[in-house]
């Protein structure tokens, strides 16, 4: 991170302060929570920026965190708005599993059913001879997005199983897949594990440094030195996967 990337800027209304991160004028409001053991910055849907604070920090360590973390503020603060919309499904529409692409072949005179078969890189999807193209295209989406998150739940579940010895945290008592809109994963203190489905269509490599991050997260629920020192011993290559989801993301919501 370079220093003289940012500045200083005197706080505002309202409880409102800004520091220019990155030469971006970032506002920002600092908020304490009681059950809070580390700072953390926030992010929301609407990109305000808040800083969360345990009890009994001085309020001046908000800027002093922002600073630190001014790469990955600005990076999220200036990604697209949303996601891209999802693209219709059609016939020859590509559908990508662990990064490999699979072809969606539509094939009328039968019952709705879809029956991937990723040896041969394909998808066959079998529907009624009268139905209309857009009822086709949503009942495919449904379809093939029904398979995804089953193909997800399993893989997470051999994933966590194959990490959880190597990282050496106590038992995962629950795991589960969600349609998260700006996250890959969760860790609870309670040691639950929740996941996105959308990324059993990156290359499997994104997955598991996924798993390995959340697992991390049951002793160091932080993204300090000591938990970044961690994922590294249990996977080295991490930086490949973080890089690759930083870049590519957004098109796993297509």
């Amino acid at each position: 991170m370079r220093a003289e990337n940012w500045s200083h800027m005197n706080t505002g209304t309202s409880g409102q302060r800004h520091v220019t991160l990155n030469g971006l004028t970032v506002p920002y409001r600092v908020e304490v929570r009681p059950r809070r053991q580390h700072a953390a910055i926030q992010i929301t849907a609407h990109r305000d920026v808040v800083v969360l604070l345990p009890p009994r920090v001085p309020a001046g360590q908000a800027e002093s965190l922002l600073r630190q973390k001014a790469d990955w503020v600005t990076r999220h603060l200036q990604a697209p708005t949303s996601p891209p919309g999802p693209a219709p499904l059609g016939d020859g529409s590509t559908v990508w599993l662990e990064g490999v692409p699979l072809v969606l072949r539509f094939e009328p005179g039968g019952a709705w059913h879809v029956a991937p078969d990723p040896g041969h890189g394909v998808i066959h999807f079998t529907l009624p001879d009268p139905a209309s193209p857009e009822e086709a295209a949503r009942v495919a989406r449904s379809l093939v997005q029904e398979w995804l998150v089953a193909r997800a739940a399993a893989a997470f579940t051999e994933a966590v199983a194959h990490w959880q010895p190597r990282v050496g945290v106590p038992t995962v008592t629950a795991m589960r897949v969600r349609d998260y809109k700006s996250r890959w994963g969760v860790a609870r203190s309670d040691g639950t594990l929740t996941f996105n489905w959308r990324l059993i269509q990156a290359p499997a490599h994104c997955l598991t440094y996924v798993v390995v991050h959340e697992l991390v997260h049951l002793r160091h629920p932080h993204h300090q030195d000591a938990f970044w020192r961690e994922v590294g011993r249990v996977l080295p290559a991490y930086l490949e996967s973080k890089q690759w989801l930083a870049a590519h993301g957004a098109s796993l919501y297509r």
